[in-house]
């Protein structure tokens, strides 16, 4: 059984929405592709090519597997599902690994100096479901999710971390909320290393490698 990539599934996710055939020239295709790489935290608002060409390799490797017609057989930038290589693949999202838990970094475009330090039992996930809010704490903006340490107690480092920029006077306390602070992806990447100094940390692109 083939062990898929997030990338992986966003190619399939973006021709089965397609109904079985997708065409990647166009920009519906690319739309397709983007928008199911955003459901799967693979991309936001940054630069397009990069997600579209590991999609484009991805659905090589999907098709040197058997998911995806060949080339010479579905045509150049035509992505069309082999139903029996699809078939094989049933159950592959059980095999997925890209929910993990830990602390992540989240601000707005706008104000990227000011932060909330959040945990989840599933990074990706709670990472998705704050973008697509599109508005929190009354600042319109893009939002974006900067920084993500994984840890087998997120908790904990989330109260330690907040506990330590509060005593540093790091807080913002008008009508932000108790969870907002003033601190760079910097400051908080050496904290982690003093509170868990073998913890991976980096932005989502280091879990989530678009190159």
């Amino acid at each position: 059984m083939k062990i898929l990539k997030p990338i992986d599934c966003v190619v399939i996710s973006a021709v089965v929405e397609a109904g079985g055939v997708l065409d990647s020239k166009t920009s519906e295709g690319k739309m397709r592709i983007l928008r199911s790489a955003s459901k799967l935290g693979l991309w936001t608002a940054g630069p397009k090519k990069p997600v579209l060409r590991d999609a484009a390799k991805a659905k090589h490797d999907l098709a040197a597997f058997g998911v995806f017609l060949p080339r010479q057989s579905s045509g150049a930038g035509i992505w069309a599902l082999n139903v029996e290589g699809f078939a094989a693949l049933r159950g592959f999202h059980d095999k997925v690994e890209y929910g993990f838990p830990g602390v992540y970094l989240f601000s707005y475009q706008d104000v990227p100096e000011r932060v909330k330090i959040g945990w989840a039992l599933d990074v990706p996930k709670r990472g998705r479901a704050l973008l697509k809010q599109g508005q929190m704490a009354g600042v319109p903006s893009v939002p974006l999710l900067q920084w993500i340490v994984k840890s087998d107690d997120p908790r904990s480092l989330e109260g330690a971390l907040k506990a330590i920029f509060k005593h540093k006077k790091k807080h913002v306390e008008a009508g932000a909320g108790c969870e907002w602070f003033e601190i760079s992806v910097e400051e908080l990447s050496h904290t982690v290393q003093y509170l868990e100094p073998h913890a991976d940390q980096g932005p989502p692109s280091h879990f989530f490698p678009l190159r």
